[in-house]
Order: C-alpha cells, then sequence, then structure tokens
C-alpha cells in the first residue's frame, strides 16, 4: 500500500521516476518507487482509499482545494502544506513580467509565476504575435524554464498600467480531446446525438446544463 498526496503545486514532486497525467489516470500507477502526478478537478476520499491500495509507492493529486476527508483515510492521505495556505499574491511577479526594464532582474521573480497565470496577463496586456508562436513552439513541450525565459526576455516592457484578466462569465468542464478554446464544444454535445452519446458514456460530469444524462436512441439512415 502507498500514501496519496493532496497539493496544489507539483513542482516538489517531479524528482526521480514521476509519470505526470491530466483529467484521469491514463497509466497503471503500478510502477515501484515511481511518483504519479494526477492533474485533476474532482478527487474524493473514496479515491483516495481506493488508490492507495494500488499504489505502491505515491500518487500526488494536484488540486485547486481539499475534498472532505473522515478519519477513515487518514492513514494513507497526506496533506501537502501548499493546499494549507492562503491564495498567494503573484502581484509583484506580474509586474516584473511586464513591465520591469531590467529584465536580468525581473528574471527570477517571472520564474516564480505559473505558466497559466503568466498567459492570462499576456493575452490582455501584450499584442505580440511573435512572441505567441515562439511559446506555442515551447510552453508545455519543454522544461518550464524555457517559457519563462521567454516571458522574460521575449516581453518587451509596458509603460502603462497592468490590465487584469476577466473572470470567464462561466466554466464548464470540457470533455475528453476539447481544449477550453473550443468555443462551440457545448453546441456540438447539444446538436449532436452521437457526440452527446459518447460524452455520456467517458464524461458525464462534462455534459452541458440541460442535455440528458441518458443515453439517447435515434433514427440513423439506412
Amino acid at each position: 500500500m502507498g500514501i496519496v498526496v493532496l497539493s496544489n503545486d507539483d513542482s516538489r514532486y517531479r524528482e526521480g521516476n514521476f509519470v505526470v497525467m491530466r483529467g484521469e489516470m491514463q497509466y497503471p500507477p503500478t510502477a515501484p518507487d515511481t511518483t504519479y502526478i494526477l492533474h485533476t478537478k474532482r478527487f474524493t476520499e473514496a479515491d483516495a482509499i481506493r488508490w492507495a491500495a494500488i499504489v505502491p509507492y505515491r500518487l500526488v493529486v494536484i488540486l485547486s482545494r481539499l475534498p472532505t476527508l473522515t478519519a477513515k483515510s487518514e492513514e494513507v492521505v497526506v496533506i501537502d502544506p501548499s493546499l494549507k495556505k492562503k491564495k498567494r499574491d503573484y502581484r509583484m511577479q506580474t509586474e516584473a513580467m511586464l513591465r520591469w526594464r531590467d529584465r536580468d532582474r525581473a528574471r527570477p521573480e517571472v520564474a516564480k509565476l505559473p505558466i497559466p497565470l503568466a498567459f492570462a496577463f499576456l493575452r490582455v496586456n501584450i499584442g505580440d504575435i511573435g512572441l505567441w508562436r515562439s511559446l506555442s513552439r515551447v510552453a508545455f513541450m519543454l522544461p518550464d524554464e524555457y517559457t519563462h525565459a521567454l516571458l522574460t526576455y521575449g516581453v518587451e516592457p509596458i509603460r502603462a498600467r497592468v490590465q487584469w484578466p476577466k473572470k470567464s462569465a462561466k466554466a464548464i468542464d470540457m470533455p475528453e480531446g476539447c481544449r477550453e478554446s473550443d468555443i462551440y464544444a457545448e453546441q456540438i454535445i447539444n446538436l449532436s446525438r452521437e457526440v452527446a452519446n459518447e460524452v455520456r458514456t467517458k464524461q458525464p460530469d462534462a455534459l452541458p446544463k440541460g442535455v440528458k444524462k441518458r443515453r439517447q436512441k435515434g433514427i440513423d439512415w439506412v
């Protein structure tokens, strides 16, 4: 039996042998001396108990908030301090990325920025298409230090006040195979019986509001 670590930052666990998964368990977590890292939005105490019985070493689950826990899981669940801390303020790091003229001084601060957060500020403050093309070839494909280097030396500092990204009007869980930028995903699920049935089978929680939970039959052309 292994342990399940609940955290909101996987940086300290990316050492030795590790496997990173997003959304769901994509690989059987059975290799010895291997850290399995799972980024997910939903993880319950029952999940922790079930996976702890299978994982030989440790499973690190990256969450934004702690699930409800009881005494049942206290022997197999470890809560990382990052989930106990208050939400971190990255105001200075954002100012360093976007406004500081001394880029060598800015670099160690920019390196502290989570990349998705940096991109959110970049979208509303920087319109350099060349920078975005460079980032698309580097981000999430090479180690994060390459992306942070581009965010430091590829950004032309602005003089204007930093604009803060606005929260989306609504946030839905995108079905497997869809990107968050797929603005028509919800319409396709609503209009296509075949697509909706596939989502019902694989990821029912991602069904848009108003779509029936049960599989739907239809008339097919012969």
